[in-house]
């Protein structure tokens, strides 16, 4: 009986679990391909300057072994479904040399990235790193953040099992309360001992 009671939770349960985490999935995916458009208006842009004792990062990790110097500024915009991140170093008043692009997509949190970047091509430190001869190296296209998307359509999925656990252990509920009142199960009538309910003909 508690076998039967038990398997009754944690099927339906676990059904829900991945039924709502694939539509979490998708939903999360399809969202962020919709976001790769034109950015929508309403947009926040905050820029961050690098100053004595402040130190910016790269926004993303850089393509080989050859260490960049540390950007002069960073700018970011923000809105629905959309991040973007650049990112240039640029000594005193000569021209940029080192660029970096980055693009998230997804809500509520990124599931898609696009990884853009710009180097001296002529320095021989960058023509001797292999990473730097693969053409793709400028442009890494859209790829998927899959443990940003595993966590949050398992968080989607936890959420969809919670509400059938409930639904369910408030079914489970309301049978108990009938059954110690004595009444049906199936209509709620009065069985009064009776090993048949006389409204609906449920045996008991």
């Amino acid at each position: 009986m508690r076998r039967r009671i038990r398997n009754s939770f944690i099927v339906p349960c676990i059904i829900a679990f991945v039924v709502t985490m694939s539509l979490g999935s998708t939903a999360s995916l399809l969202v962020a391909i919709s976001s790769t458009g034109p950015p929508a208006s309403g947009i926040t842009v905050a820029n961050s300057y690098a100053a004595p004792g402040v130190i910016l990062e790269w926004p993303a990790k850089t393509p080989g072994a050859v260490q960049w110097p540390a950007p002069t500024e960073v700018q970011s915009a923000r809105s629905f479904g959309s991040l973007s991140f650049q990112a240039y170093w640029q000594s005193g008043l000569s021209k940029m040399t080192h660029r970096m692009t980055v693009a998230r997509f997804g809500w509520p949190t990124p599931v898609l990235e696009r990884v853009q970047v710009w180097w001296p091509r002529e320095d021989p430190a960058y023509k001797s790193d292999p990473a730097y001869s693969n053409p793709q190296t400028p442009d890494s296209g859209f790829r998927v953040l899959w443990w940003s998307l595993a966590t949050q359509s398992a968080g989607i999925g936890v959420v969809g099992a919670s509400a059938v656990a409930a639904v369910l252990w408030i079914i489970a509920w309301r049978r108990s309360a009938k059954a110690r009142r004595g009444e049906c199960l199936a209509c709620g009538h009065l069985l009064a001992g009776l090993p048949q309910c006389p409204e609906c003909g449920t045996a008991v």
